[in-house]
């Protein structure tokens, strides 16, 4: 919202900027308006939201992967 805010309406209420975000984990957004707000910017925000969404992502699967092995050791040990 802060960034894009004021030149692209996607990002012009808080709103709307959430929505937008969660568009965009599923590639269905304009670029090309964020682009003529500043490349640099768009660009760095664009690669810096998507790679912490992943992080975020590989985070909770590592955690469902953990919490499944801890589960079966511990069935197993009983056996």
């Amino acid at each position: 919202h802060a960034l894009f805010g004021r030149a692209v309406p996607e990002f012009a209420t808080i709103a709307r900027a959430l929505q937008t975000c969660f568009v965009i984990l599923f590639g269905d957004f304009e670029f090309d308006a964020m682009l003529q707000t500043g490349r640099m910017y768009a660009c760095l925000w664009l690669a810096t939201y998507l790679g912490l969404v992943l992080l975020i992502i590989l985070n909770m699967l590592l955690a469902i992967i953990m919490d499944t092995y801890t589960t079966v050791k511990g069935q197993v040990a009983d056996t």
